[in-house]
């Protein structure tokens, strides 16, 4: 899916949250990419966790 990631929010000891738009709307999300990863486009592969699924 292509996303614009906004921006990526780091905290220590914890997953970094990247801020995101999609054709679906705007979101927050864990990011598991590069965490040097610059806003831009991005293709990505969403995994949604089997206790929300």
């Amino acid at each position: 899916m292509l996303i614009e990631l906004v921006k990526i929010a780091r905290f220590p000891g914890a997953p970094s949250l990247a801020d995101v738009r999609t054709s679906f709307g705007h979101t927050a999300v864990r990011w598991c990419g590069d965490r040097a990863a610059e806003p831009g486009e991005y293709h990505v592969e969403w995994t949604i966790d089997e206790d929300i699924v």
